[in-house]
């Protein structure tokens, strides 16, 4: 099973940096082609697609994702009944966005024309991911970058559509060609219940069950993205969309990282009730590697950032590395608060995650507010690091009653962890040019010496990585 997972988080990983390197090629396009405004819009328009999926989803892919993990009966019903659920989503959100057209702004427009699609791929994709069925999974997450790219250009360049709108109606269209082949791939299964059998199963008892924890789940995923799409939201209604285009432009680069987490959220829900939780050997394992991958990449990047950014974008974009390299740190805290929420949904004690974010926001709201008052674009990447260090801490507190060996390795690898990577960037500010090649250094030597992590287990990762590729292309070439 090990081995099948490793496949598995492999060809999801490599399928989102190529996706993320997309989404850079689709900033690059908005950046240089449009205006700094155009760019702020985008961001603020993705900020509200990803919040509105959160209120929308219901909690439900998280319990899908345990249930087909734990081979439930009723698993399949499950899935059906969440999918009928984002079906009817879409029909309701299409009525209203068109009906309101015109009345209320564009933008707000079209995040209601997006809602549909947006809430029907995390139904689908929470079936491949408790099925763990890779191929299929990176299908559509890659097709869905490629499709917002090539409409984008199309609007650009084809229809000379120079407008700020355009990325919009890009990001728009991708997401129904998506769905689409999403519908596509699913073929021949039944993806949504008649409505005489949508009432039968409104009248199970795992249903309620199920919608109960998913309920949980839910009031946490609102609150967790509202906190982690805040500062966005924040610099754009108190900076504007200007504003917004420089701090969306320089955090672009952590999106090529990023976007890994939005796979491994949920990866870990599908392994760790399969028994792995509970071995600290297997719990440790994951968060080491999590914190020598991770953080290790953004530390390779870095030095690379002021070339890309004149590539990519113009002379007007300042604050690239500096927002690059503070933002970065959440990799820090996110590799281990992953596997920690997991562990929460794992041993069905969903009310300590969502306490754990209620604690969170309440705190952090304020002091976003606060710094970018006062620092402006560095406060908005400062309190975007703070959030993500204060939910892991807090989780920590409400993980250590039930799983305390768990809780305290999770404190001891995240401090030491941060320690590492804060003497690692102070290190690429001092030396300079010449810090670019020590700092990724320093921060794998420090974890080698505190204990973190082995990196002959990465030698050896990679090495298994680099057969299975090998012998599927070989595979490819002969079929």
């Amino acid at each position: 099973m090990l081995g099948k997972f490793s496949s598995y988080a492999f060809a999801v990983y490599m399928t989102l940096f190529w996706g993320s390197a997309v989404g850079v090629l689709i900033k690059s396009l908005i950046a240089k082609d449009l205006s700094k405004g155009s760019f702020g819009m985008y961001t603020y328009l993705v900020s509200l697609i990803v919040v509105m999926n959160s209120v929308f989803s219901l909690g439900l892919p998280d319990v899908q994702i345990k249930l087909i993990a734990e081979g439930k009966p009723f698993a399949g019903d499950f899935s059906r009944f969440a999918l009928t659920i984002a079906l009817l989503m879409l029909a309701v959100s299409s009525v209203i966005a068109l009906a309101t057209w015109g009345l209320i702004p564009e933008i707000y427009s079209i995040t209601l024309l997006a809602l549909g699609p947006v809430s029907i791929m995390p139904m689908a994709n929470a079936i491949f991911r408790g099925e763990l069925s890779g191929k299929r999974e990176s299908s559509y997450r890659l097709l869905r970058r490629i499709f917002e790219l090539g409409v984008l250009v199309a609007l650009l360049f084809a229809l000379n559509l120079r407008t700020d709108m355009a990325p919009a109606y890009a990001t728009l269209a991708s997401w129904y060609l998506a769905t689409l082949y999403l519908l596509y791939i699913m073929r021949g299964r039944t993806l949504f219940l008649r409505p005489r059998r949508f009432l039968n199963v409104l009248r199970q008892p795992w249903l309620r069950q199920s919608v109960s924890l998913s309920g949980f789940l839910w009031v946490a995923s609102i609150i967790t993205i509202l906190g982690a799409q805040a500062d966005n939201l924040v610099v754009g209604a108190h900076l504007g969309f200007v504003e917004l285009g420089e701090y969306g432009a320089a955090l672009l680069f952590n999106g090529l990282i990023g976007q890994v987490f939005e796979a491994l959220d949920s990866i870990f829900v599908s392994i760790l009730p399969r028994g792995k939780y509970r071995e600290i050997a297997s719990y440790q394992m994951f968060i080491s590697f999590n914190m020598l991958v991770i953080p290790l990449l953004n530390l390779l990047m870095l030095p690379f950032i002021p070339a890309l950014a004149h590539l990519l974008l113009d002379e007007s974009y300042t604050l690239v590395v500096p927002l690059f390299a503070v933002a970065s740190f959440i990799f820090v805290f996110k590799s281990v608060e992953l596997v920690n929420q997991a562990m929460f949904i794992t041993i069905d004690r969903p009310k300590d995650k969502t306490r754990a974010t209620i604690y969170t926001v309440a705190i952090y709201l304020p002091v976003l507010w606060l710094l970018v008052s006062r620092l402006h674009l560095l406060g908005a990447a400062f309190s975007f690091v703070i959030f993500w260090a204060l939910y892991n801490a807090i989780l920590m507190v409400l993980l250590k009653p039930h799983l305390p060996e768990h809780a305290q390795a999770s404190a001891r690898m995240t401090l030491l962890a941060f320690g590492s990577y804060l003497a690692s960037v102070i290190a690429f500010f001092i030396l300079g040019v010449f810090g670019g090649f020590v700092a990724p250094l320093l921060y794998v030597g420090l974890g080698q010496v505190l204990g973190l992590w082995d990196v002959r287990v990465l030698a050896r990762v990679v090495w298994q990585l680099a057969q299975q590729t090998s012998r599927r292309l070989q595979r490819a070439s002969t079929s």
